[in-house]
């Protein structure tokens, strides 16, 4: 079983390696809001998880072999767990989270570790008390190995939805010695680079201003100004800035949608950056949705070029991330797996992405983007299956 954990939505999906023909049941649940605390977190997983066998429990008895009618096996039934937040890893199957990150926020899970508080959930439900959690891992590092798994040259995996983050093989001989070279995947958290790199000089008023009242102030700042879940923010704060300079929206007197948090959703920026011909359709029909009305051919030109700023700033912050991966990689020829909205809904973005990455990659070094071939559970489930196969060796050896 795969388990993917985002900011707003769990997926729960039976994956058979063995058998790619088998349609696989898969669920998706939406977190409630009001889930507060861990054991609400975990026991809301739990329950979703007891749901989906509920409904497929002749399918798991037909692909375990199993006897008997209830759920409860002889054998454990492997979990991989897609964790999407930073997390400080010990083992494959041990991590502790670092921090919560797009604007997700439930206390007593941070400097926990995952395994314990799911597991503990599971056994709470006498259905599950069979199911073992033998891997977590990043999405973005499940995205690699899927795509990895099919083309040996992708050894790099870019993940630009509501959150950012980047990870790549990193081949290594720790002893010096002339032997074959070890490799690891290395999950960048790319999102959370500034401090580090002493960005700050690219920071605007508006970016410091998003980040004061976001749920996790001086965190993520780089994804702050780069991904899904903030571009349409940013768009926001530029143009009340605009209005209240008296460059834009000059008919209109008091306040609107425009001057509330979040209310130009992200989607807005794509679509208004697209509407490039007159009468602006598109454009109109948003802003009159936030209450904008009487708006001039110059207003709806103003409006787009602000989105069309954002939206590459965020392609070229993203490109100067990946190239700087790609380079270090430094192989002839590579292929990055690219996944999240930006990469797969919107062309714009990944045209702007790949021509800034094109002038930032060194001479001699060429790259493809290509979307994930199979779908990041397939990898997770590799990476738990490597992990089962590896643990059985070393009780084999002992």
């Amino acid at each position: 079983m795969v388990f993917q954990l985002s900011s707003d939505q769990l997926t729960i999906q039976f994956v058979i390696l063995q058998s790619p023909e088998v349609k696989c049941p898969s669920r998706e649940f939406t977190i409630p809001r009001d889930v507060d605390t861990a054991k609400e977190l975990f026991d809301f997983i739990a329950g979703s998880a007891e749901k989906i066998v509920d409904d497929n429990i002749q399918f798991v008895r037909d692909n375990r072999n199993l006897k008997k009618k209830k759920f409860i096996m002889d054998s454990e039934m492997p979990v991989a767990f897609v964790f999407a937040f930073p997390c400080t890893h010990e083992t494959l199957s041990k991590a502790y989270l670092t921090k919560w990150t797009k604007e997700f926020n439930c206390k007593g899970v941070v400097r926990k570790d995952i395994k314990v508080l799911l597991q503990q959930a599971f056994k709470n439900i006498k259905r599950l008390r069979s199911l073992e959690i033998v891997a977590i891992m990043n999405d973005t590092v499940s995205t690699l190995v899927s795509a990895a798994c099919l083309d040996p040259k992708c050894k790099l995996a870019l993940y630009v939805g509501n959150g950012l983050n980047a990870c790549y093989v990193e081949n290594f001989n720790s002893t010096g010695a002339e032997t074959e070279a070890q490799s690891e995947v290395i999950n960048t958290e790319l999102g959370g680079l500034w401090k580090e790199a002493d960005l700050d000089y690219l920071r605007t008023l508006y970016d410091k201003e998003l980040d004061e009242y976001s749920a996790d102030p001086g965190s993520q700042i780089l994804e702050k100004m780069v991904s899904w879940m903030y571009i349409g923010e940013i768009v926001r704060l530029v143009l009340k800035r605009l209005k209240h300079d008296g460059v834009v929206f000059r008919s209109l007197s008091g306040d609107c949608e425009l001057f509330k948090k979040h209310s130009f959703f992200p989607e807005y920026v794509m679509i208004i950056e697209g509407d490039t011909e007159a009468p602006f359709s598109k454009t109109e029909t948003i802003l009159h949705g936030l209450g904008i009305e009487l708006c001039t051919d110059e207003d709806f030109n103003i409006v787009r070029d602000v989105c069309r700023l954002v939206c590459e700033r965020s392609a070229f912050l993203t490109a100067a991330g990946l190239a700087a991966l790609i380079n270090h990689v430094n192989e002839p020829e590579v292929t990055v797996a690219v996944d999240g909205i930006l990469c797969l809904s919107y062309p714009s973005f990944r045209d702007m992405m790949h021509r800034k990455t094109l002038e930032l990659v060194k001479s001699g070094l060429t790259f493809s983007l290509v979307p994930p071939s199979c779908d990041r559970s397939i990898g997770a489930a590799r990476i738990a299956a490597a992990s089962l196969r590896l643990r059985n060796t070393k009780k084999s050896n002992k």
